[in-house]
Parts: C-alpha cells; sequence; structure tokens
C-alpha cells in the first residue's frame, strides 16, 4: 500500500485478508456497527487506518494465546 492508498482507507478485502477472515465478515462488522466505514461515490466501503488498528488491536486481545512445543 502506497501513501495514498493509505489515505483513502482500507477496502473490505484488504481488511480480511489481513485479519484472515473472509470479506464478508468485514462488510457485515460494519452493517451491524462494531467497524465504522465510509462509502465512496461509486459506494465501496473504506474503513479508515485508525479503524483498522482498533479492530486489529482488538482482535489481538481476544486470541486465544498460542502454545509453542519444543522440537526433540
Amino acid at each position: 500500500m502506497n501513501l495514498q492508498e493509505l489515505r483513502r482507507g482500507w477496502r473490505t478485502s484488504e481488511v480480511a485478508a489481513l485479519l484472515k477472515v473472509h470479506p464478508n465478515t468485514v462488510s457485515n462488522w460494519v452493517h451491524s456497527g462494531r467497524v465504522k466505514a465510509t462509502r465512496t461515490p461509486g459506494g465501496h466501503l473504506r474503513i479508515a487506518n485508525s479503524e483498522v488498528l482498533r479492530l486489529f488491536e482488538e482482535l489481538a486481545d481476544r486470541a486465544p494465546a498460542r502454545r509453542h512445543q519444543v522440537a526433540t
């Protein structure tokens, strides 16, 4: 992503790829109010950088701790 793309916000597919969820999940989060987004003149959803960071942190806090096994 370049600077101009960061200024315009994230597409739902980009957020989905980052968070490893289906793009429809991100759209559902927007429509339910869990994630704030704006619409482009063409009607596409855009999610601000701050909102992506907030969501990423929220999901990281809820993720179960991973246990690494030591190879023997």
